[in-house]
């Protein structure tokens, strides 16, 4: 009996899985050799590799607006006033946030001049970094012209590397787990996302601890 065979035929298990296996596997062939080294498996090999976790960032903006994080969201259900997208924006100085209900993915630049016009208008500064995702919303030509024609210094994560907008994207998964709990304990249907996903930012905000 060939034990890559049994190894694939069982889902991948591990060789001290597929031991206890040959004791309790009602015709399980009991003269099944394992070998005493752990053979390479392809399978195995790609499917179950994890990424080691990324060490916390040791930078921390130092003035208000000094860096700021966003992300994009989609919903699978439209809300009662057909929105289908959030985008979130992160100060990394003072830990303050920002939503803004979308409708279509065309409107992630209309949305992101309005919220650095409203920093410039309401705090008397200007934004100097923008940290985003390589999502195509943030890759285009014309939103990387807006950035940069006001002075922005834009930064991006590499491919497939979330972790490197890990501010933007705890913060989406803490209001979504928030606004998730509010919704469900309220019995509201889900179209009403965006009245949980509101209220739930401004108790974030007003949080003096941080989740």
């Amino acid at each position: 009996m060939d034990y890559d065979l049994w190894h694939k035929h069982f889902g991948h298990l591990s060789k001290q899985v597929l031991k206890e296996a040959q004791g309790h596997v009602k015709n399980f062939p009991k003269d099944l050799v394992f070998p005493k080294k752990d053979p390479t498996c392809r399978g195995c090999a790609e499917g179950k590799m994890h990424s080691h976790s990324f060490p916390e960032s040791q930078s921390c903006a130092s003035r208000p607006f000094e860096r700021s994080y966003s992300d994009l969201k989609s919903f699978p259900v439209d809300s009662y006033h057909r929105y289908k997208y959030l985008i979130s924006f992160f100060d990394d100085c003072t830990s303050h946030a920002w939503v803004v209900l979308l409708r279509t993915k065309n409107d992630v630049i209309d949305a992101a001049h309005h919220f650095i016009i409203m920093v410039k208008t309401q705090h008397g500064v200007q934004l100097k970094e923008w940290m985003s995702d390589a999502g195509g919303e943030y890759k285009s030509a014309d939103f990387d012209t807006m950035l940069k024609g006001q002075g922005i210094k834009v930064l991006q994560s590499v491919p497939h590397q979330l972790q490197q907008n890990g501010r933007a994207e705890r913060f989406n998964r803490t209001i979504m787990d928030k606004a998730q709990a509010l919704r469900l304990d309220a019995c509201l249907p889900q179209s009403w996302w965006k009245f949980v996903v509101l209220h739930a930012v401004h108790l974030y905000n007003h949080t003096p601890i941080r989740p």
